[in-house]
């Protein structure tokens, strides 16, 4: 897939890029990396989830 091949080349060391969607690619390689430490930590697999709630630009 296209976007794994972004997800896996971001450099993590580096500020988050401003543009989208590489700036949410960013956040996923980030969280991946962070469940990844814990799951060493806590010897066990761990899972992630993200809940949206919508655009906040809607809001009336």
């Amino acid at each position: 897939m296209q976007i794994e091949h972004f997800i896996n080349q971001i450099d993590l060391t580096l500020d988050p890029p401003s543009e989208e969607p590489l700036r949410q690619y960013y956040f996923i390689a980030k969280a991946r990396m962070l469940v990844a430490q814990m799951e060493k930590e806590t010897g066990r697999k761990m899972t992630f989830c993200v809940n949206t709630f919508g655009c906040q630009m809607n809001l009336k």
